[in-house]
């Protein structure tokens, strides 16, 4: 279906766990399209600080960078990416249509502003970024069914390489999958040791659907005094930052951690060198709070 040929490109099937060697590791969607395991978050890394911030993390091995329409980011991903001199097909770029647009044509216009800021000619991933927008009221999955059709159409065009939704949950999914032609390929959630919707994660998996996860150190200030987790950093010579996110790794999640602090980006990807063992892993599952969400949705 997709034409255009790279290093994220594979002919295997799917799986929710993937193998962690390393920052260029990727995960296998639904589609045979490869997706880097470890990405970089752009919300608030806005003029000439988000363009170092995003460059930085290039140079230190970070391939998957997500933005949004909403961000209003896509401009210095952009540049960034222009400036890394890194081969276009070696980064996989992650964007999203904001709650506005409610239309095929609207989601067509969104994509192609996108790409024009972005300067570039393909987005890897494209999603829907919430499920019930407030302006759709009780029609949200008339909305989401309108927009996700002109994705699937852009999707066969090769604009995009991959399609899939955020924010989405339960009810969302069991609504919304029955009415796709192409089932989404990722659902980008609030997932960390204090979060996790396990009903949200068992229903993905079931549909092949790839988990990146925002926010994957929860509310830093609060994370970072934890006492179970300072224990394990300690244990493995780690920050509190880096056991979160090589737990986030090992349970089959892809997180996209954000900073403007060159020296926290590069801390951030430095957790492939070593491994959580199943003592520790099971007492930061025990760290799961029930709503305790960053972002509340309906």
């Amino acid at each position: 279906m997709l034409t255009k040929e790279s290093i994220f490109t594979s002919a295997h099937a799917f799986s929710s766990r993937f193998q962690i060697q390393g920052p260029f590791s990727t995960q296998k969607l639904n589609n045979n399209v490869k997706m880097p395991i470890f990405g970089f978050g752009t919300y608030g890394l806005n003029g000439e600080k988000g363009v170092n911030a995003i460059l930085n993390a290039l140079n230190d091995g970070y391939r998957l960078i997500d933005t949004a329409t909403r961000y209003d980011t896509e401009r210095e991903v952009g540049e960034a990416v222009i400036r890394s001199k890194i081969p276009r097909d070696d980064i996989f770029i992650t964007s999203k249509l904001w709650n506005d647009k409610t239309t095929s044509d609207e989601t067509i216009e969104s994509v192609n502003e996108s790409l024009a800021k972005l300067k570039m000619d393909y987005i890897d991933l494209y999603l829907i970024h919430f499920p019930q927008p407030k302006k759709s009221g009780p029609k949200w999955l008339e909305r989401d069914i309108n927009v996700w059709e002109a994705m699937e159409k852009l999707y066969k065009q090769g604009k995009v390489k991959a399609i899939g939704i955020s924010n989405f949950y339960p009810h969302h999914l069991e609504a919304f999958i029955p009415e796709c032609n192409i089932k989404p390929m990722v659902n980008q959630i609030e997932v960390h040791p204090f979060y996790v919707d396990d009903k949200l994660i068992d229903i993905c998996r079931h549909h092949k659907i790839a988990i990146q996860a925002y926010s994957p150190l929860a509310r830093g200030k609060e994370a970072l005094l934890n006492p179970v987790l300072k224990k394990i950093g300690n244990k493995y010579n780690k920050t509190v930052a880096q056991v979160m996110l090589r737990w986030s790794l090992q349970k089959g999640f892809v997180p996209l951690p954000r900073s403007a602090n060159p020296d926290r980006i590069r801390e951030n990807i430095n957790v492939f060198d070593f491994s959580l063992n199943a003592n520790d892993m099971s007492l930061i599952n025990k760290l799961k709070v029930t709503n305790n969400k960053i972002i509340p949705i309906s």
